[in-house]
């Protein structure tokens, strides 16, 4: 039984103070999104206005919820609402000190007894043995928790400005006694010094309306427009300086002096002059004819012409090709990057976490500040979170948005080119179909669907995330198609008792029960049997390197239920986001990822996880993984950030809130692939 219950402010105990800062008081209407925010030289003052907390109980817990506030979910700690901000830091600043102070403050009138955050667990393992623990430090506490009402999150560069990201907490606990106190009003102050730029500031049309959504004191890109950033020197804990000034780009006896490609495709000599009319160029064109500057430029080009000295010594590829990535960023201003090659032509970066190295595409894209070279400290272990410039924080927000066409030859490449084409230039009626599907994803002895998964990608949903992301069906977007949807979920076929089959490879258990790959499945991707094949694709559950999409594989198979990739026929391309395991690993030769979107067949792209994907014991809906994927189709369904590369971005930096607070972030931020162009823009609106 759920009892809700709105603690009205005019009935609880309110002690209210006013500050007042440079003479100015912020008074503000609650439950405006904006804060009012004034600010000098030195300092940025912010006031935050919170609506009235909502208290239910599920079982022996109570949850408190305030209107547009997320979940802080850390493993130990209670659950309590949190504010996201993001602050932009003006030119030729940095951030010295951040303090928070409550201006308005009530203490609720009962006691509570509040759940506490559990910990993320990779799929293919299932959640632990033993539940998470509540944290002994915190629930001993007499006062109230968190300490600080604020937490620096982290200081991101994005194409030269910088972004503070902030969480706000309004409510404090006080686990040992159940007492709660609320700050009706917070006033969030930003104390700065003197800095040395790193970058000059590119401000895109994109980036503009991005940073309109995202930052709460706007007015300060202004500060941006006429800063000059100084080459030399470095800034209180930057480290060294790495510029261009003299670059391989710009030398006039360069072939590619002036070319100022937005778009680049790095492919090898070879597959680079592929003449047929599929070829990488015949991409680059298509963007050229809609007014794009795009091109190639070769892998022998850049490791002829590019330094690879890596922090620890000796020379890369990997360097090399980022290196000519800074430049392209510096000289042209690129923001899209394909990557036209798999392991052997583009080799992966590879991120370690928490014990665990994850290829990374990720390493091309963000590329400023350029002295962040993800190994400060130099021990070969690439985008450890002290691995920023100085020892700090690595750089998450990609500058030039990257995708990857994993082929090998020349067959790949027309395959690819010539469904990415397709699906630009299509007006089949299949664009109005969408699809949501997914397995069983049961661990053990515990029975789990990922239907519920799969319905908040279908239907939107406000649930553990504090506000709403679009789904197919309710889209929010000028002249949106009304999808058609087709689903396929494995809980709708399962009896009360499942018949385990037995263990295959991969290791885990699969069922007999649910939908038959050959039967359902392929007939909807292949527009047969009165099926339309889907433009659009959730799906997930278990994966491996030759199996995704729950029930196929990249070569043939004996296993019950299960089909090959090579089966489909479809000449209606689909998209799919599968956030399942391992099926973007890239690192091995031919994934399932590179095949399906390098066959003649099957999708013209998809984004997919180059490790496990993860899930969360307790809260299951509440995993990093499913907070991404949500976001990723938010992107696109509700903000109409259409292009692939954008959007998979935009999902990732709009979880950032959670760096600090959550077990393996860095880990799923880091493995998230986009196997596709990353300028294609997915076609959910009329007008597209």
């Amino acid at each position: 039984m759920m009892k809700t219950t709105t603690m009205l402010l005019q009935k609880a105990l309110v002690i209210t103070f006013v500050l007042t800062v440079f003479g100015i008081s912020t008074p503000a209407a609650a439950g405006h999104e904006k804060p009012y925010v004034t600010s000098t030289h030195d300092v940025v003052v912010l006031e935050y206005h919170f609506g009235n907390p909502e208290i239910s109980q599920t079982g022996d817990f109570d949850q408190v919820s305030i209107s547009g506030l997320k979940r802080y979910n850390k493993a130990g700690a209670p659950v309590i609402p949190v504010k996201h901000v993001q602050i932009l830091v003006p030119a030729g600043r940095r951030i010295e000190t951040v303090t928070s102070q409550p201006t308005a403050l009530f203490q609720l009138p009962d006691t509570y007894k509040l759940a506490h955050g559990t910990d993320q667990f990779f799929k293919s393992i299932g959640p632990p043995d033993t539940p998470t623990p509540p944290d002994p430090e915190i629930y001993a506490l007499t006062g109230f928790w968190p300490f600080e009402r604020h937490e620096l999150v982290t200081v991101q560069t994005d194409r030269g400005f910088e972004i503070a990201h902030v969480n706000l907490f309004p409510l404090q606990y006080s686990p040992k006694d159940g007492k709660m106190r609320m700050a009706t009003t917070m006033r969030l102050t930003v104390h700065l010094a003197a800095a040395d730029s790193q970058q000059n500031a590119k401000l895109t049309e994109a980036l503009k309306k991005k940073f309109i959504r995202k930052v709460d004191n706007i007015e300060t890109i202004k500060s941006y427009v006429n800063y000059i950033p100084t080459l030399g020197g470095s800034t209180p804990n930057s480290g060294p300086k790495i510029r261009y000034p003299f670059t391989p780009l710009s030398d006039p006896s360069s072939p590619y002096y002036g070319a100022n490609y937005k778009y680049v495709v790095i492919t090898s000599d070879s597959l680079a002059n592929i003449s047929d009319q599929y070829s990488f160029q015949a991409l680059c064109d298509s963007k050229i004819i809609r007014g794009i500057a795009a091109g190639i430029v070769t892998t022998e080009w850049i490791l002829a012409n590019y330094d690879g000295t890596k922090p620890s010594g000796g020379t890369d590829d990997p360097t090399k090709i980022r290196n000519f990535l800074i430049d392209a960023y510096q000289t042209w201003g690129t923001e899209f990057a394909m990557l036209g090659g798999d392991k052997d032509i583009i080799p992966p970066r590879f991120f370690y976490e928490a014990g665990y190295t994850v290829p990374a595409d990720l390493y091309y894209g963000c590329v400023a500040p350029a002295e962040c070279t993800f190994d400060y400290d130099a021990d070969d272990r690439y985008a450890e979170k002290k691995d920023g410039p100085g020892g700090g924080d690595v750089d998450l927000t990609a500058d030039i948005f990257i995708g990857r066409a994993s082929v090998e030859n020349a067959t790949d490449v027309i395959n690819f080119v010539k469904k990415t084409l397709t699906y630009e230039s299509t007006n089949d009626p299949y664009l109005d179909v969408a699809a949501t599907m997914g397995g069983y994803l049961g661990f053990g002895d515990i029975q789990e669907f990922n239907k519920p998964f799969s319905e908040l990608m279908k239907l939107g949903s406000s649930l553990y995330l504090g506000h709403f992301t679009a789904g197919f069906e309710s889209p929010g977007i000028p002249n949106a198609r009304n999808f058609s949807m087709t689903t396929l979920y494995d809980e709708d076929y399962a009896p009360s008792s499942w018949n385990r089959v037995g263990h295959v490879d991969p290791p885990w258990d699969y069922y007999s029960d649910g939908w038959d790959a050959t039967t359902e499945l392929l007939p909807i991707l292949n527009g047969q049997s009165g099926n339309t094949t889907p433009q659009m694709i959730y799906i997930g559950d278990h994966g491996s390197h030759i199996w995704g999409m729950v029930k196929l594989c990249t070569t043939p198979t004996s296993y019950n239920m299960y089909d090959c990739i090579g089966n489909l026929t479809n000449t209606n391309y689909f998209f799919f986001f599968d956030d399942s395991c391992d099926v973007g690993s890239f690192d091995t030769a031919n994934c399932f990822a590179e095949q399906i979107t390098t066959i003649e067949h099957g999708a013209f792209a998809c984004i997919v996880n180059s490790r496990e994907g993860m899930g969360a014991a307790g809260n299951s809906l509440d995993s990093v993984t499913t907070m991404f994927t949500r976001e990723f189709f938010h992107s696109v369904l509700g903000e109409g950030i259409f292009e692939m590369g954008s959007a998979l971005q935009e999902a990732r930096e709009s979880c950032l809130w959670r760096l600090g607070s959550i077990s393996w972030f860095r880990y799923q931020y880091y493995e998230l692939t986009l196997f596709g162009d990353p300028e294609l823009r997915l076609r959910v609106a009329d007008n597209l």
